[in-house]
């Protein structure tokens, strides 16, 4: 198994903003940013086994083979439902359930793994079939995890 290519391309980019001695590796301290920066969510304990890892092979590491060793240690990589919902949940001042097509595309296009225009404009058209501007976000759910 390994981490998707645009992840890949994430850490790398990632990297660039913490490589501060331009060798192409990062520091153990700045392993959970650059790892939560790409929408990964490793738990402390996932997180301390990398670090450990790392230390063990000179306590820096690069791109290739941090990206082995989050697929090594981490054991879920794929975000679920419920931490979506609850990533939404966050735009729902109501309680609604719902959330605005604007909040839909800020949080998709902002946080995390980001989707592109025309996977979000694709989205929109799905769970907001009536054109209200306002989506279910259970629905945006099933259609992401689909």
């Amino acid at each position: 198994m390994s981490l998707p290519e645009n992840v890949v391309r994430d850490l790398g980019d990632a990297f660039f903003m913490f490589d501060f001695d331009k060798d192409k590796k990062i520091e153990t301290s700045e392993i959970g940013v650059v790892v939560r920066s790409v929408g990964l969510n490793p738990t402390e304990a996932e997180l301390k086994e990398i670090i450990n890892d790392v230390n063990g092979i000179g306590g820096k590491v690069d791109v290739a083979t941090l990206s082995q060793l989050i697929v090594k240690r981490v054991r879920d990589l794929k975000t679920t439902a419920e931490e979506l919902k609850d990533a939404f949940q966050v735009f729902d001042k109501q309680g609604t359930g719902y959330l605005s097509v604007h909040d839909l595309r800020l949080s998709l296009t902002t946080l995390g793994e980001r989707l592109t225009e025309e996977e979000l404009d694709e989205l929109v058209r799905e769970v907001d079939q009536d054109g209200e501007g306002m989506v279910n976000y259970e629905d945006v759910v099933r259609v992401l995890l689909a």
